[in-house]
Order: structure tokens, then sequence, then C-alpha cells
């Protein structure tokens, strides 16, 4: 008769790694559903007929972004970061072998996309505004460009400082050799 090995010990979950794979499962599987959403609502984009439009001409400074392929991209780039963020938190929280990695991974596609989406994102609200102020003339209160450029830029360097500090301790975190070592590297 014989004996199977006595099992390994399991090591336990690093606290940081479980709120941060837990986080990502819940972001990332937001983010998904987000994207399905928005794959959904652009065909409604192209039913809103010339008409309404006409009644609101800066409704289509908003319309071109849908029907450009810079949305398209966003989409396809959110689905990707969302199922990484949603496989690396399973993977963190089960403790996975894989699960650091991935979770490593995943910030790292998520930090490059939220960049990459601000920038486009500054680039299309600028259009809006430009489009905003060319259509309303002369109307237009003293200092609202201004105003509009403070918040777009204020709201870029709140994104880049809050994801830019959260995704870096994120990464610093599973890089700790304790970490490491839990997920068996």
């Amino acid at each position: 008769m014989t004996m199977a090995p006595p099992p390994v010990p399991r090591t336990a979950r690093p606290t940081g790694a479980g709120v941060i794979g837990m986080l990502y499962m819940i972001f990332g599987g937001l983010g998904f559903l987000g994207s399905v959403i928005g794959v959904a609502v652009v065909p409604l984009f192209g039913r809103i007929s010339d008409e309404v439009v006409q009644s609101d001409p800066t409704l289509e400074a908003y319309l071109d972004l849908f029907a450009s392929p810079i949305f398209p991209l966003m989409l396809a780039m959110t689905l990707v970061q969302s199922a990484l963020a949603t496989a690396g938190g399973f993977g963190l929280w089960t403790m996975k072998p894989w699960g650091r990695r991935l979770g490593e991974t995943a910030t790292w596609v998520w930090l490059g996309t939220t960049l990459l989406t601000t920038a486009i994102s500054y680039t299309w609200v600028q259009d809006i505004l430009a489009a905003t102020v060319e259509l309303e003339g002369e109307s237009v209160p003293a200092g609202f460009e201004a105003m509009m450029n403070a918040i777009t830029v204020g709201s870029i360097v709140f994104n880049v400082i809050l994801y830019g500090g959260l995704f870096g301790w994120a990464i610093y975190y599973l890089r700790k050799p304790h970490v490491k070592a839990a997920y068996g590297d």
C-alpha cells in the first residue's frame, strides 16, 4: 500500500493581492458591461435624423465620434483591458500561479489604455468645444473656452494622478517578494 505524499501547505493570500483581485474583478466586469452597452448603443446613433442634428448642431460633433474609427477602437481597448483585469483579478483572488503575472500585465494594459483614452477624450472634447464656440458665435460668454479647457485639463490631471497612483501602487505591491512567493514566482 503506497501512501500519498502529504499535501503542500497553501500560502495565505496576501491581503493587498486579495484587494487588488476583488477590485479588478469588479471594475473589469463593469468595463466589460459598459463596452457591451456601448456596442449595442452605436447603431442607435445612426438612426438620429438630420432634423434632430439641425435643431442642435453641437450634436453632430458628438455623433462624429461614434461614426469615426476612434470609438470602436476605444471599445476594443476597453474590452481587452476588462477581460485581462477580470481574469487577473480572478487569478489573484483564487491564488492561481499565473494570477500575479496576469494581474501585473492587466495593470500595465489598464494604465496604458487609461492614458490613451484620456488623450483621445481630450482631443474629442476640444473638437466639440470648438464646434460649440463656432456655432454660438458672439453669444458665447467670455471665458467659456478657458473654463472648459480648465475643466478638461483638470480632469486629465486628476485621472493621471489617480490612476497613475493606483496602478503604480498595484504594480509595486504585486512585485513585492512576499507576494511573488505566495504565487510561486
